[in-house]
């Protein structure tokens, strides 16, 4: 309560509260795009559902795909790679495993890329395992490397070389970051 009242703008940035379809896409412009994921865990599991549902949405139309891939499986996904990103006591570079990057990029992102044609910034709101993974480390084509080299890193398409991207806490953060910078400006 004393962070609500002293600090609203932070309340309103790290709200999980639902913002309507309408409102969201009215803050998005025509070059960007939102993608949201929501995986269901093992407590639906009772269910069958290991799955992550995917949105996509652009200031004129909104897309929704069902991925099979359930939160456990992300989880295991996710931890390869940040082994790769990962530099603590390390003396040189560990191998970035850009087949596994590649493989999820196909997974949680390619199915809803027809949608994002002609964005250039896309906001990323993560769920679960995702939120420990920045999503410009995907790679978009198969591509080997020589983990020894560490300058054959950059021949890799990389996610981020297709899109600008920012992350997000939550869906409804988007109005309250450009509720900021409009005033600031």
């Amino acid at each position: 309560r004393k962070l609500t009242t002293a600090f609203p703008q932070y309340t309103a940035l790290t709200s999980n509260q639902p913002a309507s379809l309408a409102d969201i896409q009215a803050l998005l412009e025509p070059d960007e795009a939102m993608v949201s994921y929501v995986s269901a865990g093992a407590s639906y599991k009772h269910l069958d559902l290991d799955i992550t549902i995917v949105f996509a949405l652009r200031h004129d139309r909104v897309e929704a795909k069902v991925i099979k891939a359930g939160a456990e499986e992300l989880k295991g996904a996710v931890g390869i790679l940040r082994r790769g990103l990962d530099l603590t006591g390390l003396n040189r570079l560990p191998p970035f495993d850009t087949t596994e990057a590649f493989a999820l990029y196909q997974k949680i992102f390619k199915p809803v890329e027809p949608l994002l044609q002609g964005a250039r910034h896309v906001f990323v709101v993560p769920d679960g395992a995702l939120t420990g993974l920045p999503l410009g480390v995907l790679v978009t084509e198969r591509t080997e490397v020589d983990d020894r080299d560490p300058a054959s890193y950059r021949k890799v398409p990389w996610l981020a070389r297709k899109y600008a991207m920012s992350t997000l806490p939550s869906v409804a953060s988007l109005r309250a970051l450009r509720t900021f910078a409009r005033r600031a400006q």
